[in-house]
């Protein structure tokens, strides 16, 4: 845990989404790389926006197909709550964080397939410039 909250502290002076921040272990990225290259894997499976900074670069990665399951569209969401919020610190760090994720979701480009749960947010996503293979 103290390793994910100096990396959100860090992520104060840089663009990256602080959920990303969070969830960055080099530890992962290394091992990540290491399974995804074997060889032996047809897929590599990446659960919610926050893992998709663990994507291996696709010639590292041969042939192996990168599919990431966003479950939604998560500027969308925290622009939503965004407009409901009354705590004021509250709305300052959602509004932060909407502007850090709106830029990050563009990952998805990296990725052969995303997976999303509405049409909405394919839809939503689309119009920010996420030209991947969106699935419903």
């Amino acid at each position: 845990m103290f390793e994910s909250c100096l990396n959100v502290l860090k992520a104060i002076f840089v663009s990256l989404p602080f959920q990303v921040a969070w969830y960055r272990s080099k530890g992962m990225k290394k091992k990540i790389n290491e399974l995804v290259c074997s060889g032996i894997y047809d897929v590599a499976y990446f659960h919610l926006i926050r893992t998709a900074q663990y994507i291996p670069e696709q010639k590292a990665a041969k042939s192996i197909l990168r599919v990431i399951d966003f479950t939604d569209a998560v500027s969308l969401y925290l622009s939503r709550f965004f407009s409901i919020e009354r705590n004021p610190l509250k709305k300052i760090f959602l509004g932060i964080e909407k502007k850090r994720i709106e830029k990050y979701e563009i990952v998805a480009n990296k990725f052969d397939a995303v997976f999303i749960c509405s049409e909405v947010d394919r839809e939503y996503l689309k119009q920010k410039g996420v030209k991947a293979d969106i699935r419903i």
